[in-house]
């Protein structure tokens, strides 16, 4: 159970590193296009491209925090689990350990 936990927090990383490339490529894309239009190259398909590239770049942003929260849940789920199994393998302290075995014995 833990090594598919710790799987699904690295495959969550991976998801949103992509995501964050994509959102930076596609504000490199938007920059661009308005430093065109500043230049006073008004063509009409640009100004359509640009408001595509507006709206992919706030899906973009939308598709980051959801997958940044999702991130963070899976890492504290992940920690938790971890903490339980650290407590599960754990030896005990030295006077339960004395107290586990007296109880097992039979007289």
């Amino acid at each position: 159970m833990l090594r598919v936990h710790r799987w699904l927090c690295r495959e969550k990383q991976r998801d949103l590193d992509e995501l964050e490339r994509l959102a930076k490529r596609l504000r490199g894309d938007l920059q661009q296009l308005q430093a065109q239009e500043q230049n006073g190259l008004l063509d009409p398909g640009l100004r359509s491209r640009r408001e595509r590239l507006e709206q992919s770049v706030g899906d973009a942003d939308n598709a980051l925090t959801r997958a940044r929260d999702d991130l963070t849940q899976a890492r504290v789920e992940l920690g938790h689990i971890e903490r339980r199994e650290a407590s599960r393998t754990a030896p005990l302290p030295e006077p339960f350990r004395h107290a586990k075995r007296a109880r097992g014995r039979r007289p």
